[in-house]
C-alpha cells in the first residue's frame, strides 16, 4: 500500500438500478490515506439509468469528500461510460447537468482535479 498525503482519500462508488422497475440506487465508501473506511453512503435515486445511478454515486461520494476536507480525491467506479463523459474537456458542457456538476466541483473544489480509476 502507498501512503498518500494526509487529506487524500479514496472514493469507491457503485450505482445500481433494477430492471423491472428502473428504479436506482447508489452507495459507496470514502477511505482516507491509511487505507481506514471513513464514510459510508447510500441514497435511493427513483426511477433512473444504470449511468445516472453511477454519476449520482459520483457526486454524492465528492461532496461527502469535500464536506471532510479531503482536496486530493482519487475516484474508484465500475463504468467506463461515466469515466469518459466525466473525465471529458467538454465535461462542462456536457447534455447531463450531473456530469456538468461533477465537472464543476472538480475544477472548482479540488487540488489538482481527481485521479479516475475504473474497477
Amino acid at each position: 500500500m502507498v501512503i498518500g498525503p494526509i487529506d487524500s482519500c479514496t472514493l469507491n462508488s457503485d450505482g445500481a438500478v433494477d430492471l423491472h422497475t428502473s428504479m436506482g440506487s447508489t452507495g459507496g465508501l470514502i477511505r482516507n490515506h491509511l487505507d481506514d473506511c471513513l464514510i459510508g453512503f447510500n441514497k435511493k435515486i427513483g426511477l433512473s439509468s444504470p449511468l445516472q445511478a453511477e454519476l449520482w454515486g459520483i457526486y454524492i461520494g465528492l461532496c461527502l469528500a469535500w464536506d471532510h476536507n479531503y482536496k486530493h480525491v482519487q475516484v474508484q467506479f465500475d463504468c467506463s461510460e461515466a469515466l469518459k463523459l466525466i473525465s471529458s474537456p467538454l465535461a462542462e458542457s456536457d447534455a447531463y447537468a450531473l456530469v456538468q456538476v461533477i465537472a464543476y466541483l472538480v475544477k472548482e473544489t479540488f487540488d489538482n482535479g481527481l485521479c479516475y480509476n475504473s474497477m
